[in-house]
């Protein structure tokens, strides 16, 4: 029974700082325990070819010229109301949702292992389509992050005090 394919493209953004300031903060928790959505599989970057081939394999990332988006996507660059995130477009037949993965979200800023958008979205064929999302957004505070901090209490005039305040 052959699938249908589909053309899936999706564009993450955000308001900006100056547009947030405006609109009441949301509370969220601290204590949160995140986790990564499963099965998570990466889009394969686009590949450079001479000549486009009948049927490109799925979940590979579309290259500019096969995207429909590009329009919006530069608004929303353009815009300083906005910050874009995250942009990509690929093929993929659509299951049904306990066989559709989840596609790995990582955009913005790095910092160190981590990006500033992460998580999932999962788009799922029932009746309709379906989308889901699983992502968390880090807010950056301007402080190194800092893996390890290895003292040495046994060297002299070691003040571990003022190493401490030093971070901050």
């Amino acid at each position: 029974l052959a699938q249908d394919w589909y053309q899936i493209e999706v564009i993450i953004f955000e308001h900006s700082a100056e547009t947030q300031a405006r609109q009441t903060p949301e509370k969220w928790p601290n204590d949160l325990n995140l986790e990564w959505p499963q099965p998570l599989i990466e889009l394969e970057p686009a590949l450079e070819r001479d000549a486009t081939p009948l049927i490109k394999p799925a979940f590979e990332e579309l290259v500019f010229e096969e995207r429909n988006m590009n329009n919006d996507s530069y608004a929303f660059r353009v815009r300083d109301a906005y910050e874009l995130l995250w942009h990509k477009a690929w093929r993929a037949p659509l299951q049904p949702e306990d066989q559709a993965p989840w596609i790995l979200v990582q955009a913005s800023e790095q910092i160190g292992d981590h990006y500033r958008l992460e998580g999932g979205i999962r788009i799922h064929l029932s009746r309709y389509l379906h989308l889901h999302t699983d992502l968390w957004m880090t807010e950056i505070s301007g402080k190194p992050i800092i893996d390890e901090l290895i003292l040495d209490l046994n060297a002299e005039n070691t003040d571990v005090e003022s190493v401490i305040n030093d971070m901050d």
